[in-house]
């Protein structure tokens, strides 16, 4: 089984060999005959990542690097995905490392049960219900592994921040079934100039957060009904930060949970933002998953 792991990059010097390191390790666990090509897209790095690509492609011909101007973390992925050959496909960020057994696992996983897809942190289970599971991440394009068939004619949207939140979810109900490794086996690096902790970006990161919620919403309107309940919280979340509520997204939820959360959904709490910022979301979030579960 051919895999093509593609990890996109921009100025991550400090974490970069650590990253590739463990892809690598991860990668001589899986690898038969050269199968697996590791495709670094260097999105314009300035800040010495680039010659740390250049070392370590030289040193091992499964590392293929291409190169081009900043455009961001969606661009990059596409570019690794139009580059790619494998008949699996696996995104790594740069800057988070990946436990030896992560390829072997996932593998593992698809090949017991033939199914497209393979996520860490989860079991065995369909599209909705995985959507719909506490803390199984969902919506993130890393920790999984895709029949490269799922991104055929998918793509990430060019210059948005939470690229994945306007994608994932199709690869995920496109696949129809998951197959599970409930190991966490993918670390995720807090870092600070990072997109998600960088504070003169959180206007455009929330706004990018609620478009890509919004087209989430509307496409699992029609696949799952259960799903959609939860991309409706989280798209009122969202709306929470940013500091206003769609009275229409509000009605829309009331009328999708109506008879689930009973006495835990209070509507008139919609009206008071500063209250509903602090407290809703820790009671819609657990409740809605363990609902759905």
């Amino acid at each position: 089984m051919r895999l093509s792991v593609i990890i996109p990059v921009y100025n991550v010097a400090q974490h970069l060999r650590m990253c590739l390191d463990s892809v690598l390790s991860a990668v001589d666990v899986v690898e038969a005959d050269g199968k697996c090509e590791i495709i670094c897209v260097d999105d314009g790095s300035d800040d010495g990542s680039t010659a740390i690509l250049d070392e370590y492609r030289l040193a091992d011909p499964r590392i293929k690097v291409v190169r081009q101007p900043n455009q961001g973390l969606g661009a990059a992925r596409n570019r690794g995905l139009d580059e790619a050959s494998g008949e699996w496909i696996a995104f790594i960020d740069s800057d988070d490392r990946i436990a030896e057994e992560y390829f072997k696992a996932l593998f593992g996983a698809v090949s017991r049960t033939g199914f497209d897809l393979a996520s860490i942190g989860t079991e065995d289970c369909e599209a909705a219900e995985y959507w719909c599971k506490c803390n199984s991440l969902p919506a993130v394009a890393w920790g999984k592994l895709y029949r490269a068939e799922l991104w055929k004619s998918l793509r990430f949207p060019a210059g948005r921040l939470h690229e994945d939140e306007y994608t994932v979810h199709e690869a995920v109900f496109g696949a129809g079934h998951i197959a599970g490794v409930k190991k966490r086996l993918y670390h995720y690096t807090v870092r600070d100039g990072s997109i998600m902790h960088t504070s003169d970006r959180r206007d455009q990161s929330l706004r990018d957060w609620l478009e890509g919620c919004s087209i989430q919403a509307e496409f699992l309107k029609t696949a799952n009904p259960k799903a959609y309940g939860i991309a409706l919280a989280k798209k009122i979340q969202v709306e929470h930060w940013l500091g206003h509520v769609r009275k229409e997204d509000v009605d829309e939820y009331a009328s999708v949970m109506r008879g689930r959360l009973g006495p835990y959904y209070w509507p008139e709490h919609y009206r008071h933002p500063v209250l509903v910022n602090k407290f809703t979301w820790r009671i819609i979030g657990p409740v809605a998953c363990m609902i759905y579960r």
